[in-house]
């Protein structure tokens, strides 16, 4: 099974904004105030929308403990800090959470805890944005397994996939997960490091992820389409029944 976890590790001592989000603007060479602003504004977007949609889908959800599955340096960690009483930030980069630790003492959110692991606790609020589909589905689906257990009674999320990638996408992942030596001569030909991390986009199977909610006890869901260069994917919205 491909394994993704040392190339996010590189991005997270090396170019952990530019991770996040892949626009010039956010590269470490490249980063200043103005591109740190914009980047923690989409952050803040991006949850308000989310808990928008959740409350309209489902209503108000609890505001107790909340999981950032993937929470990178802080994009949306930041907002969903504000908006529940705890919040725990996973990310399985230590570069990653170094900077999302710093930035949540920069801006005085102290009700955060930082860890590589998902954990056993339970959650109210589950939320992961732009992490799975950078996770091969043959891990992938299991986390989102370990994920949906870990929502509480009357609990819920928001929880965003990829299901179809353009082919050309498709054909080059067989073979860059098949032979990872592929990846090394190709940054080389392209002028950089045989180790220059890789950043891929997997699409995920919709009957088996959808498979996971109804096995978590989910009776059903709201959902909405994203469309990203191609990259068509959902944001699923669900509640766990009290």
């Amino acid at each position: 099974m491909p394994k993704s976890d040392k190339h996010w590790k590189i991005f997270g001592e090396s170019n952990p904004y530019f991770g996040v989000l892949s626009d010039a603007k956010f590269k470490s060479d490249a980063l200043n105030d103005d591109a740190l602003s914009e980047f923690f504004e989409t952050g803040r977007l991006e949850v308000k929308d989310a808990l928008e949609k959740f409350r309209s889908a489902f209503g108000e959800p609890q505001r107790g403990s909340c999981l950032d599955f993937g929470c990178g340096v802080g994009r949306n960690m930041l907002h969903l800090a504000d908006n529940f009483r705890k919040v725990v930030a996973v990310d399985v980069s230590p570069g990653m959470l170094r900077e999302a630790e710093a930035n949540a003492r920069k801006t005085g959110r102290n009700n955060v805890a930082f860890r590589q692991t998902i954990g056993d606790d339970g959650f109210d609020f589950i939320y992961s944005n732009i992490v799975l589909q950078h996770i091969h589905p043959a891990e992938g689906l299991g986390l989102l397994r370990t994920l949906l257990g870990r929502v509480s009674t009357n609990g819920g999320g928001m929880v965003q996939l990829i299901f179809r990638i353009p082919p050309k996408l498709e054909r080059l992942n067989r073979r860059m997960d098949a032979m990872p030596w592929l990846w090394g001569l190709r940054n080389l030909r392209m002028g950089r490091k045989f180790s220059h991390p890789r950043m891929a986009t997997y699409a995920y199977p919709l009957d088996d992820v959808l498979g996971l909610f109804v096995e978590a006890g989910i009776p059903g869901l709201f959902s909405e389409f994203t469309n990203h260069s191609d990259h068509i994917g959902l944001k699923i919205y669900f509640r766990k029944p009290g």
